[in-house]
């Protein structure tokens, strides 16, 4: 079998192998939980100048993820994202799917779990360790347990302590030999970026935590001296504290446990506000677009709905929130600010393209394009949330919620100041509170009254917008015998979506209702879905299959449109059932240009009636009118969502970026001690001839060895590292006689000649 006839074999349904069922279930067990990477031809077209679609991807196995449309009708298919062409989707995904990439990690508060580092992050440590200044790096390793002074021969500092923090777990037992206030000072300074003001960290840790600012001076010059907070150089007695960007990642994992947030739990705590049905966002805002793209929902001058069509609104979503509510608001910004709906005169209108686009997102992305309108309404709005989930089913109360969104508040402008070298405060007063009420009015968190005490935990929605599950039950809907479909709160967007193109969506509640119509059956076939894509989509993706009754009624309103059909790209796709009889034809050879796939063919624009006009001889039944492709409007509609999905992305990092400061440019903090930089040698102290005596007397009562530096008579100082074995004279001259540990040899040194002298290891001459 050629290569042309394997492609039509698949397409028509046919494989070697006999029972098609048992055909899926050999698919089944080879390919479960695995995405189609392509389509099948003769269906969605994406194409550039130059492409060429090759034979269709295998069917994906029956079992699907969240967000995954069925085998045939609902799978997704292959594309360009950056292509000027696209179809309407017809059940199906004109728009190739991404790689998956990893869900974010939960930001601030929590913290970074312990990981392996891989070549790439170990690099870049040992660069930053690197353009460490000497001495804050000895301090650094002297406080990982090491000693600076008695490295190897040839080893370099950096070297050492890149060991140090790469290997075992030593900087976990340095945070847990910290004290409480020590853990506490330190983990707000990681909370508020790594980077603080001075005298404004002083005064915010006894706002927070109480105690006088002196107390917590010295709390951070103690973790100075053990090299975890170093200082910037200070102008006119300012200067920041600093984290190091190398210690940041690290010490924010050993310190998760000490800066996640208090819970509380009380069954007295009253709730102020509830919301008993709280859907996934990418649920409702599905919804609502296609609540816009079937009714007229009209505008005034100043963009605010019209009263009746507000009344209307509210009414039909009155299980998802209350009249003149800020949840809806912040569904209408989000479909304005992503292009999903626009405006046509004063009307609303959905934009199906960019609708299209967002819908075959993958979740994580349209996570972050949630997560951007939330930010333009609360900034940090997304870290909050992130802090209170990791009280799970408990609550939080506001006054630490507060004080860690102050720090956070707080952290952006000291960043920015640290990275434009102004020290001084830009402005006098801080505002010490903010209100949280925005994010309760749009039902992300919960909240709850103790007495005189305010306190948040998550609602459902906020819960399913940060940790989605992968499996929520709700793959399918519902279709009964008298043409209702119901959608349980949680099914996928995109099949969402789909219902509301084949059906009229009559109410909204904990199942969303959409009832089929010989008119929504039209408008679905003027948006581009085809006869045989209707019926399996319906068979595909409904609970119970798709009712004889129902089927019948369909034909029936869809009749016979034809199996060949123009389009506008000098392109005719051929039905699969007819492609063989198409490419026998040697009165159609002539016709075609170029044969993309099976049922897909370029011909020339030219001769499109005298195309017809054959093909009817040949008694195929060419439709009537061209399918028209979005026009450049509707590109620069989807390349504005994806615009702003890379701003997403960027905002996302950037709000857990370390400050970007040079290490190099880092000192100590005023008024710790620091080890000396091994730039200078560390020197044994200057001793006299009866210090010298004293000295070495010690050292052979105890068999110690000797540290000395010795004058030549050429006038040549050399350093030497000596057993002492006893005392003697060499005329009148007191001499030692020792071994040389260095060179293995015993010889004599004059004592007059010692210049500097100590035991070894010891700090005192």
């Amino acid at each position: 079998m050629s290569e042309e006839d394997e492609d039509y074999a698949e397409s028509d349904g046919s494989e070697s192998g006999g029972d098609p069922s048992r055909r899926r279930r050999r698919r089944r067990r080879r390919g479960r939980g695995r995405r189609p990477e392509g389509g099948e031809g003769g269906g969605e077209l994406f194409l550039e100048d130059g492409d060429d679609v090759g034979a269709p991807a295998a069917a994906p196995p029956p079992r699907r993820e969240r967000g995954e449309r069925g085998e045939r009708g609902g799978r997704a298919r292959g594309g360009h994202e950056d292509a000027s062409v696209t179809t309407p989707a017809g059940g199906r995904n004109p728009f190739r799917r991404r790689n998956s990439r990893p869900q974010r990690s939960a930001p601030g508060s929590a913290g970074l779990r312990r990981r392996r580092l891989d070549p790439a992050q170990v690099r870049a440590l040992a660069e930053g360790l690197e353009r460490l200044p000497e001495n804050l790096l000895a301090t650094l390793f002297r406080g990982l347990g090491g000693q600076p002074r008695r490295l190897p021969a040839g080893e370099r500092l950096a070297g050492a302590t890149l060991r140090a923090l790469t290997q075992g777990n030593r900087l976990g037992q340095l945070v847990r030999q910290l004290s409480d206030r020590d853990r506490n000072a330190l983990g707000a300074l990681l909370q508020a970026g790594g980077v603080a003001p001075g005298d404004e960290l002083l005064r915010e840790l006894s706002l927070s935590l109480g105690g006088h600012e002196r107390e917590w001076r010295r709390v951070l010059q103690a973790l100075a001296e053990r090299g975890l907070v170093f200082a910037s150089s200070s102008q006119e007695d300012l200067f920041f504290y600093v984290v190091p960007e190398v210690l940041v990642e690290a010490l924010s994992a050993e310190l998760a446990g000490a800066m996640r947030l208090p819970t509380f739990d009380h069954p007295e705590v009253r709730v102020i506000e509830h919301h008993p049905f709280a859907p996934p966002l990418d649920f409702s805002i599905t919804t609502l677009a296609t609540y816009f793209s079937q009714h007229g929902v009209r505008l005034t001058q100043r963009h605010d709905v019209f009263r009746a069509h507000q009344e209307a609104l509210d009414q039909f979503f009155s299980q998802l929130w209350e009249p003149q509510s800020e949840l809806f608001q912040f569904h209408l910004d989000f479909l304005m600010m992503h292009g999903l709906v626009r405006l046509a005169g004063d009307h609303i209108t959905l934009d199906r393209d960019v609708m299209e686009a967002w819908l075959q997102l993958e979740p994580e992305d349209q996570r972050d394009l949630i997560f951007r309108a939330l930010d333009r309404r609360f900034e940090l709005g997304e870290w909050v949330l992130w802090a209170v989930a990791e009280a799970g089913e408990a609550w939080v109360a506001e006054a630490p919620l507060m004080a860690l969104y102050r720090r956070w508040k707080r952290g952006k402008d000291w960043k920015e100041r640290l990275r434009a070298g102004g020290l001084a405060a830009s402005r006098t007063s801080e505002r010490d509170s903010f209100t949280f009420s925005p994010l309760v009015q749009c039902g992300l968190l919960e909240l709850g009254q103790w007495g005189q005490e305010k306190f948040y935990r998550l609602t459902p929605r906020a819960a399913a917008l940060l940790k989605p599950s992968d499996d929520d039950g709700f793959r399918q809907f519902y279709l009964t015998p008298d043409f209702q479909m119901m959608a349980p709160a949680g099914l996928a967007p995109v099949l969402l979506y789909r219902m509301g193109e084949l059906g009229e969506l009559t109410s909204c509640d904990r199942a969303n209702t959409y009832r089929i119509t010989e008119s929504s059956i039209e408008a679905a076939i003027a948006a581009g879905w085809g006869r045989d894509d209707i019926l399996q989509f319906l068979r595909d993706n409904s609970q119970f299959g798709l009712p004889d009754n129902v089927e019948a009624t369909l034909k029936g309103w869809i009749g016979y449109r034809g199996d060949v059909e123009f389009h506008d790209l000098l392109l005719i796709t051929v039905h699969r059932a007819q492609v063989r009889r198409f490419e026998s034809s040697k009165r159609v050879k002539p016709y075609v240009l170029h044969r993309f796939g099976p049922g897909m063919y370029a011909v020339d624009r030219a001769r499109r009636d005298e195309i017809a006009r054959l093909l009817g001889e040949l008694g195929f039944s060419p439709k009537a009118d061209v399918r028209g492709y979005p026009a450049g409007e509707g590109r620069d509609a989807r390349d504005g969502l994806h615009k702003a999905l890379l701003e997403a992305r960027e905002a996302a990092v950037e709000r857990q970026e370390a400050p970007a400061f040079d290490p190099a440019a880092l000192v100590g903090v005023p008024g710790a001690r620091v080890a000396a930089s091994s730039a200078e040698p560390d020197l044994p102290p200057v001793v006299s001839a009866a210090e010298a005596r004293a000295i070495l007397d010690e050292a052979i009562s105890r068999d110690f060895a000797v540290e000395m530096v010795y004058v030549a008579r050429t006038g040549q100082k050399m350093a030497f590292l000596v057993r002492p074995e006893r005392l003697a004279f060499k005329g009148d001259s007191p001499v030692l006689v020792g071994l040389d540990i260095g060179d293995g040899e015993r010889r004599t040194y004059v004592i007059e000649s010692i210049e500097r002298l100590r035991i070894q290891g010891s700090d005192h001459g």
